[in-house]
């Protein structure tokens, strides 16, 4: 049967002829240059759908499904909404999905009965993008307890998530983890950020991974009037787009301050893409040496907190996130590598250093 799924071009057929003999089948990856139509037409038959009254329930058991597009290829927004409709779907993962969105699809979402009709309480995209659909998606769940989104690899796309939040709002109650960020392949830089919202009531939540951008403006509320109450894990991403830096580090200095008050459960902050300790001094970057030390020497704040620290920049050659400065062994000094030259030339900065190494061995 694998070699007949191979050969064949249309595998969301064999799916939708096979699904009502898998009544155990819990979890499917779907690989495929385009949305299965057939699988598509096949998820109408399901509770609170269309549904014929001699057909079996197709996927009856199904709690997880990931589907990741090979081609780009757009999804329509209606047929995620399919998907969505599974009685037993608990997680939908998505691989560079593109989503397009005509006025036939706009009319089906604004329609009320898309609103909390899921069951799913994990949603997940990777390397993706959405004109709309997204927010609609988080709408159609009845209680999300974990949403990621992370913006595609294309250049053309770079959009601002912040329109997500009123959706999220939503599930308030509920939800547990929020991640919106972009894949670190892409190189698309902005500046032109909207501020997120609140996460103040967002009672339950416990993970959050945002870009600087969406949390910090030099006329913002400050972030300690922004974060919930049952905080444990905070990553900041893009930390050096927006002149970010200039304010990031007073800002987490203040959260730190009052973690054991306000933040009690924080045990994990992590700061993304701050500067480059390896990119080449010149006149533009000496400005942001200052700041990023100031980053750096958050370190012994947190553990003096209890709280694991690290700095992470994406290597692009590797393709991974390489780690610096763990707030985990204070008997080692964890100076920035910055050149020599740097260091002649701002006098003040090597007395910072030197104060930072004096603290961590103190």
């Amino acid at each position: 049967m694998r070699t007949g799924l191979k050969k064949v071009v249309d595998d969301g057929s064999w799916l939708a002829l096979m699904s009502p003999f898998l009544p155990n089948l819990e979890r499917l990856h779907l690989s495929v240059p385009a949305y299965p139509y057939g699988l598509g037409t096949m998820l109408q038959y399901v509770p609170n759908k269309m549904k014929s009254a001699d057909a079996l329930s197709p996927f009856s058991s199904l709690a997880e499904v990931s589907l990741a597009s090979v081609d780009d290829i757009d999804c329509p927004s209606f047929l995620l909404l399919d998907v969505f409709g599974l009685p037993s779907l608990r997680k939908f993962s998505g691989v560079a999905i593109i989503e397009c969105s005509d006025d036939d699809d706009a009319a089906i979402m604004d329609d009320d009965s898309t609103s909390g009709f899921s069951a799913v309480t994990h949603v997940e995209f990777q390397s993706s993008h959405s004109d709309v659909c997204f927010r609609y998606l988080i709408r159609a769940c009845a209680r999300l307890e974990s949403f990621t989104y992370e913006i595609g690899i294309d250049d053309n796309y770079d959009e601002d998530p912040a329109f997500l939040y009123r959706e999220l709002y939503q599930h308030r109650n509920t939800l547990e983890e929020v991640t919106l960020s972009k894949d670190p392949r892409n190189n698309l830089a902005t500046d032109d950020y909207q501020l997120l919202g609140s996460f103040s009531e967002f009672f339950v939540l416990k993970r959050i991974c945002l870009r600087a951008g969406n949390l910090l403006r030099p006329d913002g509320a400050p972030l300690t009037e922004l974060l919930p109450s049952s905080l444990e894990s905070l990553s900041i991403t893009e930390a050096a787009t927006g002149g970010a830096n200039e304010k990031l580090a007073q800002q987490l200095k203040d959260v730190i301050s009052v973690a054991g008050a306000r933040f009690p459960r924080l045990t994990r902050l992590r700061i993304q893409d701050p500067w480059d300790e390896d990119t080449e001094m010149d006149d533009t970057t000496y400005s942001m040496a200052a700041e990023y030390e100031a980053i750096v020497s958050l370190k012994h704040d947190c553990w003096d907190a209890g709280i694991d620290y690290c700095i992470a920049n994406w290597d692009v050659k590797g393709c991974f996130w390489k780690e610096r400065h763990r707030a985990l062994d204070r008997s080692s000094c964890s100076r920035p590598h910055f050149p020599a030259a740097l260091l002649e030339d701002n006098s003040d900065m090597g007395e910072i250093f030197s104060g930072v190494c004096e603290d961590a061995h103190g």
